[in-house]
């Protein structure tokens, strides 16, 4: 999170350990303060991060569709086959490891034999309706053929739609995320 920062030009100082301090003694003293308060702001974190995510989807969409092309050779020949579907999977399991944690805070649910379910099964079903829209979003944008063979998909997005702010926007998500 520090070399973000640093990267944005948000720290006063150009060493990355300073603002990642400040952000650890942030959230510390944030949770400090009790799970009323820290419950607020990691659901509102969660919020913000969300939000983003389907503004950022919702802009990719609105951009006119690119003609379907076929994927670089390269592209197609690294992402075949069942080492491109394991490759997949772990991203795609990476991205839900966590879920059983709700399981965790239990105790602190009222109702859990109603909330619990609600919240996991839910919470499985929006993942994977943003990750589809995320997919089909990247899919839209009319240089889908040159993301193809790309490893920073996103970022190659937000470069195509928002020029060199791309970056920049797309840093600034990360730091949410993070």
């Amino acid at each position: 999170t520090g070399e973000v920062v640093v990267r944005l030009g948000a720290s006063p100082s150009s060493n990355p350990a300073v603002p990642a301090l400040a952000v650890v003694a942030l959230f510390f003293a944030v949770n400090w303060t009790g799970t009323r308060l820290s419950g607020a702001s990691q659901m509102l974190f969660s919020a913000l991060k969300g939000g983003a995510l389907v503004a950022f989807v919702a802009v990719l969409l609105m951009q006119p569709g690119g003609a379907a092309a076929e994927p670089p050779a390269a592209a197609a020949a690294a992402t075949g086959g069942i080492l491109g579907t394991a490759l997949a999977l772990r991203v795609i399991f990476g991205t839900y490891a966590g879920w059983q944690d709700l399981a965790l805070y239990c105790e602190e649910l009222e109702k859990p034999g109603r909330s619990l379910p609600r919240a996991m099964l839910g919470g499985i079903a929006l993942v994977t309706a943003l990750y589809l829209l995320a997919t089909l979003a990247l899919y839209h944008v009319p240089a889908a053929a040159r993301m193809a063979g790309s490893n920073l998909a996103a970022p190659d997005a937000a470069a195509i739609v928002f020029g060199a702010r791309g970056d920049t926007l797309l840093t600034l998500f990360g730091v949410l995320s993070v």
